[in-house]
């Protein structure tokens, strides 16, 4: 079924999702965000040491404040120890 969906879209091309509206798009987005946060932090608090919890939030401020490249750099220079 994904393969056809996937040969259709290669057939019609990307105009199907201009009709899909930006502030659906930006709440998936947001959705998304919200649980990738909840999956980092919260369901990891009783799971991990502390010195690991905090490398995980440092990681997550490094992503926020800087850019996504950088903070998986980070996260593997601060796991590398």
């Amino acid at each position: 079924m994904l393969a056809l969906a996937t040969f259709g879209l290669l057939l019609l091309g990307t105009a199907p999702i201009a009709y899909i509206p930006i502030m659906l798009v930006g709440s998936l987005i947001f959705v998304l965000g919200i649980d990738l946060v909840k999956e980092a932090l919260w369901d990891t608090r009783h799971r991990t040491s502390r010195s690991e919890y905090i490398t995980i939030v440092s990681i997550m401020v490094c992503m926020t404040v800087w850019d996504f490249v950088a903070g998986v750099l980070f996260g593997i220079v601060v796991s590398c120890k």
